[in-house]
């Protein structure tokens, strides 16, 4: 396990590809990484569990998630927040939480990004680049420079999100359309070179050490709950006048 220090309670934690040969390591997390996944896709959980008629169990959700790739060839980059937990014998113990998780592998000529999700009241604040830009040096220090992802061309918002990060649809590998009932799969690509990994990594390191950007992140979290509240009190005002109508 690699772990790298990133501000005074949050770290990267990189494992598995090579380190394991089982692929087990992960399996220390799997809780953790299991609420992660079933909170930023609800809907995949959702038909999985209608597959399987009940929870899933371990096996199931990582076989899953490695789908076509074998575990032992996962690399994860998991973000742990630490703070402080209960007082033992010896003082305050720390406390570890996964906030959030990338996982990825390598192929011959690209490094491939198998999921990616952070806990939602941990969102806006620059974790999820931080893991995607790791990546993508990881992989340029490996003499890969091209990332690909998959994503479902109606989740507009993820579609974007990967834009924003560099990624370019690519045309060529679409799977039906946007419209269509089936999932309408589309590959994203980003090719880069080491001097752009290494300044997009240092840049996303800086922007979560910034002291201000958890408060940033709560003040425009509180400015959208009060528009949501202010646009249901007005729908609500409507529909009043419209019953009565």
């Amino acid at each position: 396990m690699l772990i790298h220090k990133i501000t005074e309670t949050i770290s990267l934690e990189v494992i598995n590809e090579g380190q394991d040969s089982t692929g087990s390591a992960i399996r220390n997390y799997f809780k953790q990484i299991y609420e992660i996944h079933a909170e930023a896709f609800s809907e995949e959980l959702r038909i999985s569990k209608s597959c399987d008629r009940g929870e899933e169990s371990e096996d199931q959700f990582f076989d899953r998630l490695c789908a076509l790739h074998d575990e032992e060839d996962q690399m994860w980059i998991l973000v742990i927040k630490t703070g402080a937990g209960k007082v033992g014998d010896e003082g305050k113990i720390s406390k570890k939480k996964v906030i959030g998780f990338a996982q990825g592998c390598k192929y011959k000529d690209s490094w491939y990004g198998v999921n990616i999700a952070v806990l939602k009241k941990y969102r806006g604040i620059g974790y999820g680049s931080l893991m995607m830009y790791y990546g993508q040096l990881h992989a340029a220090k490996d003499n890969v420079f091209k990332v690909t992802a998959t994503a479902d061309a109606r989740q507009k918002k993820l579609v974007k999100y990967y834009e924003r990060h560099g990624a370019r649809v690519f045309e060529g590998q679409r799977i039906g359309s946007p419209t269509s009932k089936r999932s309408a799969l589309i590959r994203l690509v980003k090719q880069f070179d080491l001097k752009v990994a290494k300044r997009e990594y240092k840049s996303a390191v800086e922007f979560v050490q910034d002291k201000n950007v958890e408060k940033r992140s709560r003040t425009r979290r509180r400015l959208w709950l009060k528009r949501a509240s202010a646009a249901g009190v007005v729908i609500g005002w409507i529909l009043g006048k419209v019953i009565k109508f």
